[in-house]
């Protein structure tokens, strides 16, 4: 989310200077290449969050130069992440969950991949681009959200016309604007980039389609195309480019296996974030078409566990709106068949930030001979 509607509204009525210190939360913990992390007194992040923030920046200033989005790589954002006791503090120019204003983030969870996104990327996803369009490509960005059964998010999706022309969509349009966001990026990921950098922030439906079209975009088809989705899964419109950049797990014998325990202070655990931590693991499938695979689990009580489809860069993909998700596993042994298209896949492990101990978990694929 941006900057609170009252502290811009404040600025505008020259209340607050435009160059008013912003409040500064807890001490200086972390400096990465794109980020100045600060933390309140008390809070432990997992091994892998920190570096994870900057990496998560430096892939998205890398896909919008892809598409010829400008970015300025000399600056760095400061990332507060603050205790919900300091809440007060924060209200006073958020009024949301989490908000990113001028060049800071401020978020309770740790890594938020949607401020970050903000923070990343300002051209296309903060205050000069209209708050639809910022927040669809934020949503776009944004952390993976794992819920056990796909299901509608909403019957019908708000009108194109109404979501574009309002000033402030509620947060459960967002995803129904990362789905136009992709689907304007996905036949034509420059074009549609540059349609998003000529629409400021003023810009409504009538200026958006405007830019589109002379950016050499079939605006009306997008818009056709956005009406005739159902959004099943509010991970639909998310590209998974913070899981899929890793190095993928090895094949032994023709057999995959990944076993591991969801400890916070591993190098690659991730957390805590909306109370849970997580692990992310990718594998490649080879070959030339698609191989039916034996996939079985077995995890500890409060573990949860899904494989999921990476998608290549935006630059390469056209977006069909279909789910990435293949299978969803949950506590307990299980096991599944599923055919897999040669490419890359992760596996993302989730539990409480508050579990007892460090759940394990161990998971193996193997093709299925006919």
């Amino acid at each position: 989310m941006r900057s609170s509607r009252l502290f811009t509204n404040l600025i505008s009525l020259g209340l607050v200077s435009g160059c008013q210190d912003l409040p500064e939360i807890g001490e200086h913990v972390w400096t990465g290449e794109h980020v100045e992390i600060w933390a309140s007194d008390g809070l432990s992040a997992c091994g892998g969050s920190f570096l994870e923030v900057d990496r998560h920046a430096a892939r998205l200033k890398e896909q919008a130069k892809e598409v010829g989005v400008p970015t300025d790589d000399a600056q760095r954002f400061k990332y507060y992440w603050f205790d919900e006791s300091e809440r007060d503090i924060v209200d006073t120019v958020c009024d949301g969950y989490a908000c990113f204003i001028r060049d800071s983030v401020y978020s309770p969870s740790m890594p938020d991949f949607h401020e970050i996104t903000h923070a990343s990327i300002p051209r296309i996803a903060a205050s000069d681009t209209p708050f639809s369009i910022a927040e669809g490509v934020a949503t776009v960005f944004g952390n993976f959200k794992l819920d056990s059964e796909l299901r509608t998010i909403s019957p019908v999706l708000p009108p194109l016309q109404n979501l574009l022309d309002s000033n402030r969509p509620s947060s459960d349009e967002y995803p129904a604007a990362a789905h136009f966001v992709r689907l304007l990026l996905g036949d034509d990921p420059r074009a549609g980039a540059s349609a998003l950098v000529a629409s400021d922030k003023g810009a409504r439906y009538s200026e958006i389609r405007k830019a589109s079209l002379s950016a050499g975009l079939p605006f009306d088809e997008v818009a056709v195309r956005y009406s005739e989705f159902t959004l099943m899964d509010k991970n639909q419109p998310r590209h998974s480019i913070s899981e899929c950049d890793r190095t993928p797990e090895p094949w032994t014998s023709g057999r995959l296996e990944i076993s591991g325990a969801l400890a916070c202070e591993a190098h690659d655990s991730l957390g805590p974030f909306r109370g849970r931590i997580w692990r992310v693991h990718t594998f490649e499938v080879t070959g030339e078409e698609e191989q039916l695979f034996r996939m079985t689990w077995d995890s500890l009580s409060g573990i949860r566990f899904s494989v999921e489809r990476c998608q290549p860069s935006l630059s390469m993909h056209a977006y069909d709106g279909a789910t990435t998700r293949l299978a969803f596993l949950g506590d307990g042994p299980s096991q599944g068949y599923r055919f897999l298209a040669p490419g890359r896949y992760w596996i993302y492990v989730e539990t409480r930030s508050d579990s007892i101990g460090d759940p394990s978990y161990h998971f193996q694929a193997s093709p299925v001979d006919f």
